[in-house]
């Protein structure tokens, strides 16, 4: 704490309360149907710490720009969530991929994903990140490409491997470029 500040602090401790809060008991918000914001906060707040050990203060755009990174983290979840539905259901998880059919239940990812792509098109528009962030779009092509993958095999969790994939590289593909446009704007 002496050398990254007592903010570091208070995001590490956030992180944990979100940690221990997504699966132990008494709120075990992944078995509410509440674990997609939990990873969502919990990624939101990795790409804050990165930043407040590197500036010492907390800045906007991070708050900003991650986002649109923790929404397609989020999607990888979801996602697997569809190969461990049976598991989950039986062990009591009751997370959106256990309580809805198949069917219903891969309209989410492909929420998640539009939520995330309007999330960075929006910010951009509102001038809260630079207009060459926008090149971070480039990993709506494999976002795509899972989404076909998964609105064709849901009810069929062991052909989810390759969307899985696509999905983990859309989100590290994001994050790169997103990074990369930050980093030119100085």
């Amino acid at each position: 704490m002496s050398r990254s500040g007592p903010g570091l602090l208070a995001i590490g401790l956030a992180g944990l309360i979100i940690g221990w809060t997504y699966s132990a008991p008494p709120l075990k918000l992944n078995s509410r149907g509440l674990g997609e914001p939990a990873v969502a906060v919990g990624f939101t707040l990795i790409v804050l710490g990165s930043d407040y050990v590197q500036r010492h203060t907390f800045a906007l755009a991070p708050l900003i720009a991650a986002g649109s990174y923790a929404l397609l983290v989020t999607n990888i979840l979801y996602l697997n969530q569809f190969p461990d539905r049976a598991a989950d259901a039986a062990a009591g998880k009751r997370h959106w991929v256990v309580r809805l059919a198949p069917h219903q239940a891969r309209w989410g990812y492909v929420a998640i994903g539009v939520l995330a792509y309007g999330w960075l098109i929006g910010a951009v528009l509102a001038g809260l990140l630079p207009a060459h962030a926008l090149l971070a779009l480039l990993a709506a092509l494999p976002s795509t490409l899972a989404a076909r993958e998964l609105l064709r095999n849901a009810a069929q969790p062991q052909a989810l491997a390759p969307a899985i994939r696509k999905t983990i590289a859309a989100a590290a593909l994001h994050g790169v470029l997103l990074a990369g446009a930050l980093f030119s704007r100085g």
